[in-house]
């Protein structure tokens, strides 16, 4: 697949500017891409909850004791963006730590997966994505970028679409209680 590079010379492509060989080639499209690549991808990593994008962490026990109410404190991953949910019911998170009261705690999280390893229904969206923000700086034309926001939309749907199918829905245990106490 696709490096970040080239995720944003096609965005820059899109709009009729010349790709890119680094984000500190000099002129304006690299420029762009240096500034607002990385936010916009983590940005829309946090947007929606993409199966290729969360795992599960065990966090790691901080020795300092909080002074919040909490009994213990834990370290979030480097690449922690979004904490999804925790296996305790109760917790709260300031700056880079989750405050606890249980002994351990493993958390689903969302990080930022190597873009070589995005599916291309993600690429392209991303790649909309930052032609509708690089549009109006390297074009001018507002409308430009208003096109590619329409774009981007659409592609967005059709990325969660295809995300979405690769988790079968989950069954709602019980169901068959619900059904015989219906028809019967």
């Amino acid at each position: 697949m696709a490096n970040k590079i080239e995720i944003a010379s096609n965005s820059l492509i899109l709009l009729g500017d010349q790709p890119i060989a680094s984000f500190t080639d000099g002129d304006t499209g690299s420029m762009l891409a240096a500034n607002l690549y990385e936010t916009t991808y983590h940005a829309m990593l946090t947007e929606t909850l993409w199966h290729f994008a969360t795992r599960t962490e065990q966090l790691a026990k901080l020795v300092e004791k909080p002074t919040n109410g909490y009994s213990n404190k834990y370290q979030l991953p480097v690449d922690c963006l979004y904490v999804v949910k925790a296996d305790t019911s109760h917790y709260e998170i300031y700056e880079r730590e989750l405050y606890a009261n249980a002994d351990s705690v493993q958390i689903e999280m969302v990080y930022p997966v190597d873009e070589v390893n995005l599916p291309s229904y993600f690429v392209k969206a991303l790649e909309y994505n930052l032609a509708s923000l690089f549009a109006i700086p390297l074009t001018g034309n507002a409308s430009r970028g208003e096109f590619y926001r329409t774009l981007y939309e659409a592609e967005l749907k059709r990325a969660k679409r295809a995300d979405a199918s690769q988790k079968p829905a989950s069954q709602v245990g019980g169901s068959e209680r619900y059904v015989t106490a219906r028809y019967v």
